[in-house]
């Protein structure tokens, strides 16, 4: 089986791509995909594939990463944190930090922020937004070679 990679590519979970990215702000979008990246986009054991569940972003990277303003970048963290709880948000101390105040509070005590995609969010939601599916008919070797971008029932036409 030919099995195409892109070197160099994170994998973004389908929810964000078939729902959330068109509810979204621009901006909360901008900041869900720099946790996306920080996360996902990094393999901690070749092996097993395992990737980091969390990383510790500075206020500075998430503004350069981002292109965003200190009070958008805030809102759109707000949001992502309060109103659609697709990303948390924890002290080097490991206490959740889901508010601007308590950002603020860790800002001061000069504590390290450790950013995460909530998963349990995004799988409650996926019936939300289905995959498209459509159904194809293909040889057996067909198959074996595909590669695709959207889901795809195979049917044999051998």
């Amino acid at each position: 089986m030919n099995n195409f990679l892109l070197p160099n590519t994170t994998p973004v979970p389908n929810e964000i791509i078939n729902g959330w990215a068109a509810k979204l702000k621009g901006s909360e979008l901008k900041v869900l995909l720099i946790v996306v990246r920080s996360t996902l986009g990094w393999i901690l054991d070749p092996e097993t594939g395992m990737r980091k569940e969390e990383d510790w972003i500075s206020w500075r990277q998430l503004g350069e990463r981002t292109g965003l303003g200190s009070n958008v970048l805030s809102q759109a963290i707000d949001a992502l944190c309060g109103k659609y709880h697709l990303i948390q948000i924890r002290d080097s101390g490991g206490k959740v930090v889901d508010t601007k105040e308590k950002r603020l509070i860790a800002g001061r005590r000069r504590l390290r922020l450790y950013y995460r995609l909530n998963l349990q969010t995004l799988r409650e939601t996926s019936h939300y937004f289905p995959t498209a599916t459509k159904t194809v008919a293909v040889t057996a070797t067909e198959r074996e070679n595909a590669t695709a971008t959207e889901t795809v029932d195979y049917k044999s036409k051998d």
